[in-house]
């Protein structure tokens, strides 16, 4: 979905004008325009703050409905549900940000990023502990992601986790970027029983700080 097509898909609900609809949502009726006509790509705290009273609805699923959710596969959906919590609480958000590979072969992505307002310096790097698996798992070709997928490459799964661990570490220390103070990741109920493995192999001190969320 998008901004323009959650604001056309609520109209359509409350079958009235889109006039009447700027009215009772309680914002001008060139701004209602401007966000049915996709000429605004997110809504503003102040848009947010009035659509949230007005349908009765948490801030956080009104962005999460309004992003394109295209962007993100399933194994990133956890991802984009703390992203679209950070936006709500009023944090800058970047969605699905990506960076050159300094070796010069595709690029690095994430996620997403997340900085405090009017802060240019400070981003934390987002990503998911399902899509760091499958991105790790793609470097060995013809290996099909699965819960159980390591078992033809590793010796134990412990060896699988912290080598996970470096790869989602790797996508960070090349970029040395100075402007990424942290790196979180996101455990989502798919992937939970990795939690405490995970926590058992992260480092104990990296240039950055790394944490990890569940969600």
């Amino acid at each position: 979905m998008s901004v323009a097509t959650y604001i056309t898909k609520l109209q359509k609900q409350k079958k009235i004008s889109y006039m009447q609809l700027a009215k009772e949502i309680g914002i001008t009726y060139q701004n209602m325009m401007d966000l049915k006509n996709g000429r605004i790509a997110f809504f503003s705290a102040k848009v947010l703050d009035k659509l949230s009273k007005y349908e009765q609805k948490d801030k956080t699923d009104i962005i999460f409905e309004s992003i394109d959710s295209d962007l993100y596969e399933d194994s990133s959906k956890c991802s984009l549900k703390y992203l679209c919590q950070c936006a709500a609480n009023g944090y800058s958000v970047t969605f699905k940000p990506s960076f050159p590979n300094p070796f010069k072969v595709g690029k690095i992505y994430f996620d997403g990023l997340v900085s405090k307002k009017r802060v240019t310096n400070n981003y934390t790097a987002i990503d998911s502990w399902e899509t760091l698996k499958k991105e790790h798992l793609q470097l060995y070709k013809n290996i099909e992601y699965s819960r159980d997928a390591y078992a033809e490459l590793f010796i134990n799964e412990n060896v699988y986790i912290s080598s996970i661990i470096n790869y989602a570490i790797s996508k960070v220390d090349l970029l040395n970027d100075d402007n990424i103070r942290g790196y979180t990741i996101i455990i989502g109920d798919s992937v939970l029983y990795d939690f405490e493995l995970i926590k058992e192999f992260l480092p104990k001190k990296f240039k950055i700080k790394i944490s990890l969320k569940t969600i």
